[in-house]
Order: C-alpha cells, then structure tokens, then sequence
C-alpha cells in the first residue's frame, strides 16, 4: 500500500517486558514508514534489563517522548539524562491526587 494512503495506528502495550521479542527492535525501526505508534509502559526500567542489549537500544533510541511517574533511584539515573533535571528532581516527582 503506498505511504499515502496509509492511516494512523496506535498500538498501546503495558507492561511492555512481558512483550519484548527480537522481533519488536525492527518494528520500533520501522514503525515511523507504516504510521505505527506504539504506547508502551513498565513500571521501572530494570524489567527491561534482561533483554537482548540491540533490543534495548532499539527501545530507548526510538522513544519519542518519555513520561516518568514516581521515579525510583535507579530510574532517575537514566531518565535524566533524557530530561532537562537532575536525578533527584525526577524522584521528587508527587502522585496527582
């Protein structure tokens, strides 16, 4: 199908480790070229530790946003390097309520 006719497609994946196949790093590189977005979620990054490294890369390469709620230690030493804050800015983060 050519690209121009191609429609949006969202796909939303939670708990994301529970998920992750060598076969997700080449459709998280090649998603943007058949309009795929893919929502995933895990509550802290060490569930992602265990995967193949190339899948890994490819998941935090192919990020277009990051969203980060009630960030633990660990996390907040890797997702701040994503965000313009400090490690403990990120741990400060307080629950909505």
């Amino acid at each position: 199908m050519p690209e121009s006719l191609r429609k949006d497609f969202t796909i939303y994946i939670d708990e994301v480790q529970n998920f992750i196949t060598d076969d997700i790093a080449s459709i998280l590189e090649e998603a943007r070229k058949y309009r795929l977005r893919l929502v995933m979620a895990s509550q802290y990054t060490r569930q992602l530790a265990d995967i193949n490294p190339h899948v890994y890369n490819s998941l935090i390469g192919n990020v277009g946003t990051f969203i980060a709620l009630g960030v633990g230690h660990d996390d907040s030493e890797m997702l701040s390097r994503y965000f313009d804050v400090t490690p403990m800015d990120l741990q400060k983060i307080q629950p909505l309520h």
